[in-house]
């Protein structure tokens, strides 16, 4: 680069040519890449309006069975409850009278 001062006016403007050139290159790149910025969200909001909110997982079969519990088991759970809560209230009493003598 030649940094004489006053130099010569011919010399001058095809020192400022590539300047010119180039911040007009920029200004060029400045504008596409704003029109690629601007095209990219515009394609995001319409995939966003066109994929739906609510996914169907899977489809409902109807009329849905209804799970019971047989009446062995629930004799067999039932009794097996309150034998343990027999003896767990039955314990307690054991405990508290031998405390309270």
């Amino acid at each position: 680069v030649d940094a004489t001062p006053n130099l010569n006016p011919t010399r001058q403007t095809q020192r400022t040519a590539p300047v010119q050139r180039s911040q007009f290159s920029a200004e060029t790149n400045k504008a596409i890449l704003s029109e690629l910025v601007k095209n990219l969200e515009m394609s995001k909001i319409s995939l966003r309006k066109e994929t739906p909110l609510i996914q169907v997982i899977d489809v409902p079969i109807f009329p849905l069975q209804k799970e019971k519990f047989s009446k062995l088991k629930g004799i067999v759970l039932g009794g097996a409850l309150a034998g343990f809560l027999t003896l767990f209230i039955l314990l307690f009493k054991k405990i508290l009278n031998s405390v309270m003598s």
